[in-house]
This record gives C-alpha cells, structure tokens and sequence, in this order.
C-alpha cells in the first residue's frame, strides 16, 4: 500500500476553491487515490448530497448524473471499509440509478459485516422505481452478504 499524505489546510481550501464546476470536481474525483482525502471532504460535505434524477417535463427528458464521489468511494470501499460505510450511510437520499449502481458496487466490495450497516440504504433503493435497472447490482450485494453470514440483512 502506498505512503499516503495527509492534504494540508492549504491544499483542502485549494481545491475548495477548484471544484466548484461539475467538471473540475469529475477530473478531482476520478484522479485522486489518496484516502487521506475521505475525512476532509467528509467535513466539507461533498459527500451529503448524491444528485437525484434530473426531469425536464417541458422538454419531454430526463437524466441520470453521474456523480464523481461515487467513483472515489468505490475505489476505497474495499480497504476503507469503515470509513467509507459510514459517509455512505450519512448520504442524503437519490432516486439516481447510475449513482446507486456505484453505491451498491461499493458495498459489494466491503466486509458483509460492515457493509450491511447500509441495509436501509440498500431496502430504500429496491423500492424505488428504477430498482429495475439495478437488479444485478443489487442481487450481487444480497448474495454478498448471504454468502458472508449474513443471512438476516441479506432477506
């Protein structure tokens, strides 16, 4: 595992100051590795708000952002389990499939027993009406967990 460098308060106001365009946060998330990084941007709150579905009825679309934290916390999910389980689980709610679909593949990658602290995360996606598009994702987290003891979280 690499030395990590914990970011100095210089370089956390720098990119403050950096990423508040959509495509500065996207090339700031899908390039930083570093989890040094999680408890600060935790602090700032970059994790409190996945996008939601974005509908346009005058124009007859809608969209699904992608969210570019969720990438990052997939990346750390697997040796930062806990840290991660527990942004996550502070998470505002998203109806957003394309960033549920990260979430969940997340939690496929942490321990059964940390990642079904995110049970009611994982039960309010099933029943939203996009739950459709994440079946694989989702079954792929309930056989995770059935298969890591954890019968009860997975029914």
């Amino acid at each position: 595992m690499p030395s990590w460098k914990k970011p100095t308060p210089e370089q956390i106001n720098r990119v403050r100051e950096l990423i508040g365009r959509p495509e500065q946060a996207r090339r700031f998330f899908d390039q930083l590795e570093n989890p040094e990084w999680l408890a600060p941007l935790d602090a700032m709150k970059y994790f409190a708000h996945p996008p939601k579905i974005e509908r346009d009825a005058e124009h007859g679309y809608i969209r699904f952002p992608a969210w570019p934290q969720a990438k990052y916390l997939l990346r750390l999910a697997a040796e930062f389990s806990e840290s991660v389980a527990r942004i996550m689980g502070r998470m505002g709610p998203t109806d957003n499939p394309v960033v549920i679909s990260d979430l969940l593949s997340g939690i496929g990658r942490m321990s059964p027993e940390i990642g079904v602290r995110l049970v009611s995360k994982v039960e309010a996606w099933a029943d939203l009406p996009a739950h459709i598009i994440l079946t694989d994702r989702l079954t792929a987290v309930i056989r995770h967990w059935a298969t890591g003891g954890q019968m009860r979280a997975a029914l």
